[in-house]
């Protein structure tokens, strides 16, 4: 396997000083997509750090799901 997509809800995110935390976690609804999804990733929670300028840091809000990506960096 080369890469695997895995799908996250967006629980919480807290504001800090200078940065946010956004905490997400595996969709749990119960949808056909988040069963297939759930099956084949792994279970488990993300929290990330991001600098409250970055424009990226807007995009981002509770209650959103969000696809992520993960692929192998070659070397």
């Amino acid at each position: 396997m080369t890469k695997m997509r895995a799908k996250f809800l967006i629980s919480h995110i807290e504001k800090r000083e200078g940065y946010i935390t956004v905490n997400a976690g595996v969709t749990q609804d119960g949808s056909e997509e988040n069963k297939k999804i759930n099956s084949l990733q792994p279970a488990g929670n993300l929290n990330i750090d991001i600098d409250e300028s970055s424009t990226f840091a807007e995009y981002l809000k509770a209650g959103e799901e969000f696809y992520i990506d993960f692929i192998k960096v070659k070397k």
